[in-house]
């Protein structure tokens, strides 16, 4: 199981910080750039563990989007 968020407003870090696995948790955002490809973007802290990144890139299907990573401090 693993806590994806949508969400702009709460940061992925203050999330994880109400759970019992922060490692779990991540953020997901669908990106769209005028005449680019459409990306999805994978928001990670320091505690998301590589499981957690590999199983949204796994369950998430891209159609031939970009995927990438992004790390938030806190």
């Amino acid at each position: 199981m693993l806590f994806a968020s949508t969400s702009r407003l709460v940061s992925i870090a203050d999330l994880a910080a109400m759970t019992f696995c922060p490692e779990r948790c991540i953020g997901l955002r669908f990106v769209s750039f005028a005449g680019h490809v459409d990306a999805l973007e994978l928001v990670r802290i320091p505690q998301t563990s590589e499981d957690t990144i590999a199983t949204c890139r796994e369950v998430f299907p891209t159609d031939g989007q970009d995927v990438t990573m992004c790390m938030k401090a806190n």
